[in-house]
C-alpha cells in the first residue's frame, strides 16, 4: 500500500511540475518500472533454495507476477526508454509516464508489492 500511494505521489508531481515548467521549455516524464533483473533478484534465487537454475525461476517469477512478456527485464531496456525521452525526437513529450513492465498491471496497480 505504501508504495502505491509513493507512486501516486511522484506521478502526480511529475504531472504538476510538467505544466509548471513546460512554458521554460522544460519536459518532465516519469518512468515507471516492474520486475527488472538486478543484484536483488540474483540474491533472492540464492536464497530461494527452489533448486530451478536462474532463468527458469525468473520465469516463474515473472509469471507468478502476471509479467505478459514472461520474463524480467534488463537494465538497457530501461536506459532505452529513459535516452529516448531524454532526445529531440521525444521533444513533444512531457507530463507522462512510461511503463518499462514487459506489459505487467503490477506495474500500474502494485497489485504486487
Amino acid at each position: 500500500m505504501t508504495t502505491s500511494a509513493a507512486r501516486a505521489g511522484i506521478l502526480n508531481l511529475s504531472k504538476s511540475l510538467a505544466v509548471e515548467l513546460a512554458a521554460e521549455g522544460i519536459r518532465v516524464n516519469s518512468v515507471c518500472l516492474g520486475l527488472i533483473d538486478t543484484g536483488q533478484w540474483t540474491r533472492r534465487h540464492a536464497a530461494d533454495g527452489s533448486g530451478l537454475d536462474y532463468p527458469a525461476w525468473q520465469a516463474r517469477l515473472a509469471a507468478d507476477r502476471g509479467v505478459a512478456l514472461g520474463r524480467l527485464g534488463r537494465a538497457e531496456e530501461v536506459a532505452y526508454a529513459i535516452v529516448t525521452l531524454l532526445s529531440p525526437r521525444a521533444s513533444y513529450i512531457t507530463g507522462t509516464a512510461i511503463d518499462v513492465c514487459g506489459g505487467s498491471a503490477a506495474a500500474s496497480s502494485e497489485r504486487h508489492p
